[in-house]
């Protein structure tokens, strides 16, 4: 059965379980507009909504991707760490406050300088692989 085809409730239609990780065998226990809006995996009875995939895909295509992060320029990275090298290097915490020009020591991205601040709560580091936007308290 196509799951286009005018559905009912208690009708099986094959979708993805996001609990499972495969294309199973589906009850529908919940119909909108001749569309099955709600299913319930028959082998782990966990329930979602239906998304019709190839509807899904349309719209996943059809979304804005989230804008990448910006490639690092080796050079202008030792610069500012060169130009900075007398502050202190403060641990990342997102509840600091930091200011423009501080070296700032990330457990994960390393050790990075902050370029910009963006109000209210974030700031643009360059680190020595890319530029990352990470959240800072508010200098309120």
């Amino acid at each position: 059965m196509s799951s286009q085809s005018k559905a009912s409730a208690g009708k099986e239609i094959k979708h993805y379980c996001n609990r499972c990780g495969l294309d199973l065998w589906h009850t529908v226990i919940a119909v909108v507009n001749g569309l099955p809006a709600r299913v319930r995996c028959n082998t782990c009875k966990g329930e979602r909504n239906y998304k019709n995939p190839v509807t899904a895909l349309k719209a996943k295509a059809a979304a804005p991707s989230r804008p990448r992060v910006t490639g690092s320029n080796p050079d202008l990275y030792q610069k500012k760490l060169q130009e900075n090298l007398m502050k202190t290097i403060m641990p990342y915490r997102a509840d600091q406050t930091f200011a423009e020009n501080d070296v700032i020591d990330h457990p994960s991205f390393g050790r990075g300088v902050v370029l910009k601040l963006i109000f209210p709560d974030r700031m643009d580091v360059l680190f020595q692989d890319e530029t990352k936007t990470l959240v800072r308290k508010s200098a309120s």
